[in-house]
């Protein structure tokens, strides 16, 4: 049973169900993604029901048990995050791909998310995944999507020569953010699959900013990963609560597509990439993360160099929009290898006087955009704000006699 098929099944059997188990079932169907990785007993306390009548419910709509129906939420939310397993499942006989491809619900959706490696891993083989390529070319050349272009361009496991004229010339797809400013200096919004790395002085406000744009981001429902290897979970929440009070002094709900995650080994972070599915990850911040393979101590040479090439890999084959946060040394430069600035596609500085309260957000390199605008923020008690009109607030300041 496909994702689809049991959202059909749950909603055919919502009108016949006694009210306590229709509750059950509503809150599965609006809550598909939270119910497939809480327990039972989690799940239970969460509607005020027993388990024994989660297990009635899941019999009662076909399962042999809440296990079984379980199993069929995580399937669900497989196929939302990870459409390579949708693309395993729905061309097991690649001999009938062009057939399978018009049943799919949105090749071109569906595709935009998907690595080579990806579905190699969910269980197609290569004959199969090439002729999925070749289908898309042959019936439809602008639905082709990243899995197309993932693969030409190595970050899959196999590379493959075109010629220039055959590759699309449409600009970047870019995500809103909310935060205009910011927006603007990344040159009109976020870049899937680029790698950026903020740099600023000790409390300048980099984390805040950076946690701001997971906030906004997870708004608007979009997966938002934010790794942190300098503070506790705890301290990161207490600054999120902060940052979603509005300018009437009313607290926003905290955003369910926002994860959070205290970690520095980034085979680990890799890993918890895998489980969520992002559109954005956010590592604050790069020195203190570390491959155990690796002899180097964290904050090297090699490990940062070799960490930021692991994130730039998983950004270009994943689609995946990493930010960076990075320290600076007291001269003002990024600390660590200068190849860092070289692996990531934007390099933004946020800078400020130390008893001022506005900063300045500008972009040394922007592989997507121009290195010419500068964000102007101010900082208050609920984080960053946005000076849309920054002449006139310099202006009306007074004059400081010399």
């Amino acid at each position: 049973m496909d994702g689809s098929q049991l959202q059909a099944l749950l909603r055919s059997k919502v009108e016949t169900m006694p009210n306590k188990a229709r509750r059950v079932v509503e809150y599965l169907l609006a809550n598909a993604r939270e119910a497939a990785f809480l327990s039972i007993g989690e799940v239970a306390e969460k509607l005020d029901v027993s388990k024994a009548q989660l297990v009635r419910v899941a019999r009662l709509v076909g399962f042999d048990g809440y296990a079984a129906l379980k199993d069929a939420l995580k399937d669900l939310v497989l196929e939302q995050v990870n459409p390579a397993a949708h693309l395993g499942r729905a061309l097991k006989d690649w001999k009938r791909m062009p057939e399978e491809i018009l049943r799919l619900d949105s090749p071109v959706q569906m595709s935009a998310r998907i690595a080579r490696k990806d579905v190699v891993a969910a269980g197609v083989d290569q004959v199969a995944l090439d002729a999925f390529g070749a289908t898309l070319l042959g019936h439809k050349p602008q639905d082709i999507g990243h899995i197309v272009e993932a693969a030409a361009r190595g970050l899959g496991g196999r590379s493959t020569p075109r010629r220039l004229s055959e590759i699309s010339g449409e600009a970047e797809e870019r995500l809103p953010l909310p935060i205009a400013e910011f927006a603007r200096v990344l040159g009109g919004g976020v870049v899937p699959g680029s790698i950026v790395l903020v740099g600023g002085d000790p409390g300048i406000g980099k984390s805040t900013l950076m946690l701001q744009v997971a906030v906004e981001m997870a708004e608007s429902g979009r997966p938002v990963l934010y790794v942190s290897g300098e503070e506790s979970e705890k301290q990161i929440r207490m600054r999120a609560l902060r940052l979603l009070v509005d300018d009437q002094g009313k607290s926003r709900p905290v955003p369910e597509s926002l994860y959070l995650v205290t970690e520095t080994n980034l085979e680990t972070i890799l890993e918890h990439v895998h489980t969520v599915h992002p559109f954005i990850l956010i590592v604050d911040s790069i020195q203190p993360v570390y491959l155990p393979d690796m002899s180097s101590s964290a904050g090297s040479v090699g490990q940062v160099r070799e960490c930021s090439a692991r994130l730039r890999e998983l950004a270009k084959s994943s689609n995946v929009a990493v930010f960076v946060i990075g320290h600076v040394t007291k001269e003002g430069v990024i600390a660590g290898p200068r190849v860092l600035e070289h692996i990531v596609d934007t390099v933004l500085y946020l800078e400020g006087e130390r008893f001022h309260s506005y900063r300045l957000l500008r972009s040394v390199k922007n592989r997507f955009g121009s290195t010419n605008e500068v964000g102007v923020f101010e900082m208050d008690a609920e984080g960053l704000r946005e000076v849309s009109n920054p002449s006139e607030v310099f202006l009306s300041e007074p004059t400081r006699p010399y």
